[in-house]
């Protein structure tokens, strides 16, 4: 939640406009979705998040008529007007359990035919956050190739691109973003889309199925966008 808030005080955009409203909704959409995958959502949580800040970070990247930018707002809105009671038990339901999870939420799960945790590739994923200094939350009890984590881990390159930008840093921005494809290319994006549309049919809850279907776009369109820019394919 403070990193929903922080990311609300926007910079001084100035001549670079464009490029800097991108960096930030980025950003802010990274943190956004770890919460989102990774927080029970409190009424609290709920509050921050629907806000005008999390509304100009979807239109900037989804764009104005977007459908994905207002069914995930106004799921936003819904889950804070209603009770929350009832997206607190959803998301217990889809991503703790004490019941089988309906959905996997690890990586190693959608991808080894026989998957078990802290495999080569969950060892894998450790090595790439300890090559970068990011230290997941619940380490070493959690497995680092859980959904939110690795959504945390983009979700702290997305915000160092951005100060290293605001800072004038270039080549470590540019340096952060080619982290962050190189990432999405070999761990995310091998996953999460089908876990993304696995909760979506799964979850009756308009907040997950609609957050899982904007996570998958989400990814994608980065994914796109970091490609044009880096001219990396």
């Amino acid at each position: 939640m403070g990193t929903i808030a922080a990311m609300s005080n926007r910079v001084d955009l100035g001549e670079d406009e464009t490029w800097v409203a991108t960096l930030e909704a980025r950003s802010y959409l990274y943190a956004l979705f770890q919460i989102l995958f990774g927080s029970e959502p409190t009424h609290e949580r709920l509050e921050a998040m629907s806000t005008k800040a999390t509304d100009d970070a979807l239109c900037i990247w989804y764009g104005d008529e977007s459908a994905i930018r207002h069914e995930l707002a106004a799921a936003l809105d819904t889950a804070l007007e209603d009770d929350s009671e009832a997206a607190k038990a959803e998301f217990t339901r889809l991503f703790l359990g004490p019941a089988k999870l309906p959905v996997p939420v690890w990586e190693t799960v959608f991808r080894d035919e026989e998957p078990f945790l802290f495999s080569k590739k969950v060892l894998g994923v450790r090595d790439v956050y300890r090559e970068c200094g990011f230290l997941p939350a619940g380490y070493p009890s959690v497995a680092d190739d859980h959904v939110a984590l690795e959504l945390g881990f983009l979700a702290e390159l997305a915000k160092r691109a951005l100060s290293y930008y605001d800072n004038s840093k270039t080549e470590e921005c540019i340096d952060t973003l080619k982290k962050s494809a190189d990432f999405l290319d070999e761990h995310a994006l091998t996953w999460i889309p089908e876990f993304a549309m696995k909760i979506s049919e799964e979850s009756s809850c308009e907040l997950y199925r609609i957050s899982a279907l904007a996570i998958k776009a989400f990814l994608l369109s980065d994914r796109k966008w970091l490609a044009n820019f880096l001219q990396k394919d």
